[in-house]
């Protein structure tokens, strides 16, 4: 048999390793999962927000045509008098939207 002091040494270290394990699973993944996409194309990129394109495309039309699509990037879509954070996000695309909630103009940032 062990002796008592022994086997207190061994069942501190076991669950010191227990621990080590569980702190292990809590590193997740470095890359970050791709999102999805509507009919495999890319609307606003997933670095880029290009204002210019989007807006040939949503400008005047209803906001019910951006329910549909998932975007890459960040979106946020504006109603007037909506209270705006002034942080600048390269990549999200702002549709800002008229008093009829049709998209009167796109912008990065």
């Amino acid at each position: 048999m062990l002796a008592g002091g022994r086997v207190m040494t061994l069942i501190f270290r076991l669950y010191s390793f227990l621990g080590f394990l569980t702190l292990a699973g809590c590193v997740g993944a470095s890359r970050p999962l791709p999102s999805p996409t509507v009919g495999g194309s890319n609307p606003a990129g997933s670095a880029v927000c290009d204002s210019g394109a989007l807006g040939r495309e949503y400008v005047g039309r209803d906001a019910s045509a951006l329910s549909n699509v998932i975007f890459d990037s960040p979106v946020r879509i504006l109603r007037p008098g909506d209270p705006v954070a002034t942080d600048l996000v390269p990549n999200r695309v702002n549709f800002e939207l008229d008093d009829r909630g049709t998209v009167a103009r796109v912008t990065c940032g």
